[in-house]
């Protein structure tokens, strides 16, 4: 046997090798995926029951926004409304029917006053759905409805059967909690080693507790995760990247950034996939922003306004104030950035209105588990190795998607000259984390495999404690205390 044919050989063992190792990735992903198809709709389940009706931070208005969508009404409108003082203002929202208004007012009292318990009476008055209809100010009329499509479904059953509204509610937040569990398992399946990362995101107590109410933040999470694992797929699989992956890619993208503009930025990350031609990733980021801009236009012709005079918010007067003091709004985004102990509290678990905590070693735990898992999935992730162009494509847009959140508080939810960011919350950074998942380096030449085997073990049993630990916060602020 001459040198030449050896050496073929032996390439082709390792090729062999290598694709051994890349089908045994994929089986790991795809059985990650089936742990979080049973966990994910017994937690959504158990969060979409015991959470009290609009307990979950904006359920009445994200519930109206379903409603709306449900009448057929995609978009919202302006009108003008009369404020209790007889002075008149300009509003967004639609019109609904003015009975889920009054099956949500006997909860109202419960938000942010943990001293307060649910009680058997704010569920009596039992009241249904009307043929009346009112209009309503509500800030989601500016979102796009696509993310609501769930619990739209909802509504219109919940209708069909006689359902009460709160029933109704339970039936929306369930089918938005499947939709988007199944959603978060085909992206696990797709994610290859990157898989243990977007599980252990997928499988907090904020995700969840968001994945099983009718918030558009469900979906947008879910669909923020399938765009992190396709374009995993993409960059560790090249030959995986094909027009269909690319189309996806995009897709998943588009919804993301028009339900939040900030991550309109994430327009960015198609850029980093190797072997596409480049004008075929530009056009990729073009329709991403064309997207985002373009629901962008439809709000703000339709239904945007001014819904943060509530906090003091002016938006023309703090671009005025940014414009003619940079430095001061700058100092004002890198005060916000102080806090992000408190936001990845948020990002880990803040349940209700933000306004129930779970005990603090849990946090902790948490936090280490994060890191477990961006270790299992960086020594699970074999394939082609990114380039500097890749990380940074990707790195640029999950960087100023988080700032744009930052940016976009600061204009429309912070009274002008304010010293610091109002209004951020952890959560907001969930989607981004998952979109992001390409920039772990795959570390899966390492050949570690007892310790990454440890830690998928030590990954798949905490979403169980973490179940536990959250339905008994949930049942302490509410009904116990």
């Amino acid at each position: 046997m001459d040198a030449t044919t050896a050496d073929r050989i032996e390439a082709s063992d390792r090729s062999a090798e290598s694709d051994d190792a890349v089908e045994r990735e994929r089986r790991t992903a795809r059985r990650i995926a089936a742990a979080f198809l049973l966990y994910g709709l017994v937690a959504t389940a158990l969060f979409g029951i015991n959470t009290p009706p609009f307990q979950v931070a904006d359920e009445p208005i994200h519930f109206m926004r379903a409603a709306q969508i449900a009448e057929g009404d995609l978009v919202g409108t302006r009108f003008a409304q009369t404020l209790p003082g007889g002075k008149t203002e300009l509003t967004g929202g639609g019109s609904i029917d003015p009975a889920l208004v009054a099956a949500a007012t006997p909860f109202f009292a419960l938000p942010f006053h943990p001293e307060l318990r649910a009680k058997r009476a704010d569920w009596a008055p039992n009241i249904h759905w009307s043929s009346k209809r009112a209009l309503v100010s509500f800030p989601t009329a500016n979102y796009p409805p696509f993310f609501y499509l769930p619990a739209a479904a909802g509504v219109l059953a919940g209708r069909e059967l006689g359902l009460s509204v709160v029933q109704t509610l339970y039936l929306s937040r369930l089918l938005t909690g499947l939709v988007a569990v199944g959603l978060g398992a085909l992206a696990i399946a797709i994610a290859g080693g990157a898989a243990p990362w977007i599980f252990t995101i997928l499988t907090l107590p904020m995700s969840l507790s968001l994945m099983a109410s009718v918030s558009q933040d469900a979906l947008l999470i879910a669909c923020g995760a399938l765009a992190g694992a396709l374009l995993v797929r993409g960059i560790r699989q090249p030959a995986a990247a094909d027009g269909k992956l690319l189309a996806g890619l995009v897709v998943a993208l588009s919804l993301v950034a028009t339900a939040r503009p900030p991550f309109g930025a994430l327009a960015l990350l198609p850029l980093g996939l190797p072997r596409v031609q480049l004008w075929r990733r530009l056009v990729a980021c073009l329709v991403v922003v064309i997207s985002t801009l373009a629901w962008a236009r439809i709000a703000a012709v339709t239904s945007m306004t001014n819904y943060g005079t509530i906090v003091g918010a002016d938006p023309a007067a703090q671009i005025q104030f940014m414009l003619h003091q940079p430095l001061l709004a700058l100092k004002a985004i890198a005060a916000a950035l102080t806090m992000s102990k408190a936001y990845l509290t948020e990002f880990v678990g803040m349940l209700g209105w933000m306004d129930t905590s779970l005990p603090l070693y849990y946090y902790k735990i948490a936090a280490v588990m994060l890191v477990v898992a961006a270790a299992a999935a960086m020594l699970g992730t074999r394939g082609k190795r990114m380039t500097a162009g890749n990380y940074l494509a990707i790195a640029a847009g999950v960087a100023l998607a988080s700032l744009g959140v930052f940016l976009v508080q600061y204009v429309a939810w912070t009274a002008p000259g304010h010293a610091i960011v109002d209004g951020i919350e952890g959560r907001y950074f969930l989607a981004p984390a998952l979109a992001g998942a390409a920039l772990l380096p795959a570390l899966g030449q390492m050949r570690a495999p007892r310790l990454r085997t440890a830690l998928l073990g030590l990954i798949l049993v905490f979403p169980a404690i973490s179940l536990a630990v959250a339905i008994r916060a949930i049942v302490l602020r509410y009904y116990l205390g």
